[in-house]
């Protein structure tokens, strides 16, 4: 098994060539479960790309 190369700014994995950058606290359950997304985002309005 192969595990990334971890370092205080984040994570490379060589065997999917994917970086991770730390940013901020860990995100929580509690966190994916509140309902903190601004009242203009919406997945039924394009996202403006």
């Amino acid at each position: 098994m192969i595990f990334p190369i971890e370092d205080s700014a984040g994570a490379y994995c060589e065997r999917h060539s994917v970086t991770l950058l730390w940013r901020g606290a860990p995100i929580r359950v509690e966190d994916l479960a509140s309902d903190t997304a601004p009242p203009d985002v919406t997945d039924e309005s394009p996202s403006g790309f």
